[in-house]
């Protein structure tokens, strides 16, 4: 499993069915489904379309957004969906990953297959200070020979 920023639940997922507060379901693989919601949720569809527009207009916001969304660690809701996509079924698809529940209840996730790679390695390597652990992360990463690194510090050990 390698869960950084590449290959995260948000770069992989296909398809979600979800239940939403009201009880209505959406199953993203299939149209009728898609077709239904966008009539009986237009509200929703419209205003996070709305939303999306005025993020999009913004290039500094929009900016700050993907950078942001650009490392690991970020929490809370997928906002990046908002400006990562154009068509609202992907946005909201996107935004339920990281909502905790809140915009509704996956009850199924398909995602699509990242490589086994038959070449692989890790390596537990202890530096000094966290500050030098950090500065030869960002090397791994500009030489971009590595899928992801973790850095613990001793409480976390």
């Amino acid at each position: 499993m390698c869960c950084g920023v590449l290959q995260n639940t948000y770069h992989t997922i296909k398809d979600l069915r979800m239940v939403f507060h009201d009880g209505s379901v959406l199953d993203t693989a299939d149209p009728v489904s898609w077709e239904a919601f966008q009539k009986s949720h237009k509200h929703i569809v419209d205003g996070m379309m709305t939303i999306s527009n005025r993020i999009k207009e913004d290039e500094e916001l929009t900016a700050r957004i993907k950078r942001k969304f650009s490392i690991k660690c970020t929490t809370g809701y997928s906002i990046n969906a908002l400006v990562d996509f154009d068509e609202p079924k992907e946005m909201i698809k996107h935004l339920m990953v990281g909502s905790e529940g809140t915009l509704g209840f996956v009850s199924r996730a398909t995602y699509h297959t990242v490589p086994d790679y038959h070449n692989k390695s890790s390596a537990m390597i202890v530096f000094p200070t966290v500050e030098d652990a950090s500065n030869a992360t960002w090397e791994l990463r500009k030489a971009k020979c590595t899928d992801a690194v973790e850095i613990m510090d001793r409480r976390s050990m």
